[in-house]
């Protein structure tokens, strides 16, 4: 209890020190000899044990600001200064014609609500299609009692490559293929009161990034993103093929019971290095985000954006990039700072080449979000051409053909996995994803239901055991 306390202390003492020095901090902005000044007097806290610098004092400044201050947004600014390269920055017009041509001002609309009102199934598909370029299937998702499906289990589109208990996807076999020039909608229907209600069971959309001058730039930078962080931290999932990296908050090792910022970096790279990659991978995670905002149908949106305001969880941040607002991404060589733009939520996760066998996840929320990045096919591969590496709902009997830049939402909780023919056969996909944990949801609610809630500053959290 008494680590606690001092911890507490010392936390209260710098929040203090910052809000007494609010006007000076402000003031560096334009004057040169502020930061010596304030690092000459500021009380020693959480980043600052490591080396006590500007940069290092910025972070842990807006780890103990609540983003609602407005001194908060001061804040970012500076940070933002002292972590700028020699990339040029986008102006103002730039950037809104980047989100412009990005379709970042779309309005979302509801599937359900135009289903369920229009005089027909056919009539409401046809509406959706019609106004949204989506097209929308009918298809009842299978019940326990109906099908043997087991987990752990490989996925092939080609039986000449299934191994012992492998499910065959194929269209033969019953399953629907999303072909890669199709943006579909799956919902399935249920009676209530007499009355059809349709559902969303599974939502995908191409060319997510639109058809402009910056598609081209911008998945190669988000593909150059995927791959440094894939190669730099640490593999979540080392037993399957691929590489599977997380950012973010987490629960840690599960005999430790912390919840704070994960520590994933394995190779040895500078302070700046790493939150140059945090800023990199906040950027991408971010995108998706805002890019599942504006494409997203509300049925989506709607469940993810209510359970995330429902626990107020913090926006995505490292141990070395801050939570708050905020994010950056490049184009074609030039910074586009969206420094007023919501982030990602906060469990983030990156892959490169990555394959699961039927499995499900435990989210506390029915939709995971994924953006595909990248698709390199494999020299000489025997395989049809949109078969290997894609997505299979399997209780859903659907199969989304993979294809750079598409846009999906899932629910992880079904039986689901990817396609697998062996080593050298399948495409190269890489991309990066949004969902959320059983575990961080259970300790972030445990903690929010005590008196005064949560205020998340980024220091790692030791829970009470089970």
């Amino acid at each position: 209890m008494g680590r606690t306390k001092k911890v507490l202390s010392k936390s209260k003492e710098f929040k203090a020190f910052l809000f007494d020095n609010e006007a000076l901090i402000g003031s560096a902005l334009f004057a040169p000899g502020v930061p010596e000044q304030i690092l000459a007097s500021t009380p020693i806290h959480g980043l600052l044990k490591q080396e006590k610098t500007w940069k290092l004092f910025l972070q842990q400044a807006l780890r103990n600001i609540s983003p609602n201050e407005p001194f908060h947004q001061a804040l970012i600014v500076l940070l933002e200064r002292e972590l700028g390269d020699d990339s040029p920055a986008a102006s103002h017009q730039e950037k809104r014609k980047l989100a412009a041509k990005l379709g970042l001002l779309r309005k979302p609309f509801h599937v359900s609500r135009i289903l369920n009102d229009a005089a027909s199934f056919e009539k409401g598909a046809a509406e959706i299609l019609e106004k949204y370029g989506l097209k929308v299937v009918l298809h009842q998702r299978l019940k326990d009692s109906e099908h043997d499906y087991k987990q752990h289990k490989q996925l092939v589109e080609d039986s000449r490559y299934a191994k012992d208990g492998a499910i065959i996807c194929s269209p033969e076999a019953g399953f629907y293929h999303i072909l890669p020039n199709e943006s579909v909608i799956i919902v399935s229907s249920n009676e209530c009161d007499g009355k059809v209600i349709y559902s969303v069971e599974l939502v995908v959309i191409r060319d997510a990034l639109a058809e402009s001058e910056f598609t081209e730039p911008l998945l190669n930078w988000l593909s150059d993103v995927v791959y440094a962080a894939t190669c730099n931290r640490r593999d979540v999932r080392p037993n399957h093929p691929g590489r599977m990296v997380q950012i973010g908050i987490n629960m840690g090792p599960r005999h430790a019971r912390t919840l704070g910022y994960a520590i994933s970096f394995t190779k040895k790279l500078t302070l700046e290095q790493k939150a140059a990659q945090d800023t990199d991978l906040i950027g991408a995670l971010s995108l998706l985000w805002n890019l599942a905002k504006a494409y997203m149908p509300g049925d989506v949106m709607d469940e993810i954006t209510g359970f995330l305001e429902d626990l107020n969880y913090p926006e995505l941040g490292t141990r070395h990039i801050p939570s708050g607002r905020g994010f950056s991404i490049e184009c074609d060589g030039k910074t586009y700072a969206f420094t007023a733009a919501g982030r990602a939520p906060p469990e983030g996760i990156a892959t490169w080449a990555f394959h699961m066998p039927t499995h499900k996840d435990n989210s506390p929320v029915k939709w995971s979000l994924a953006l595909t990045t990248l698709r390199m096919m494999q020299e000489n591969s025997p395989l049809q051409a949109g078969y290997g590496s894609n997505l299979v709902d399997v209780t859903l009997r659907v199969v989304v053909q993979s294809r750079v830049a598409t846009l999906t939402a899932f629910t992880p909780n079904v039986l689901h996995g990817t396609t697998t023919h062996g080593e050298g056969i399948d495409p190269i996909n890489a991309g990066v994803s949004l969902t959320s944990t059983e575990r961080v949801y259970k300790a972030y609610a445990a903690m929010a239901a005590q008196p005064g809630g949560v205020v998340f500053e980024g220091e790692a959290i030791c829970l009470p055991k089970d």
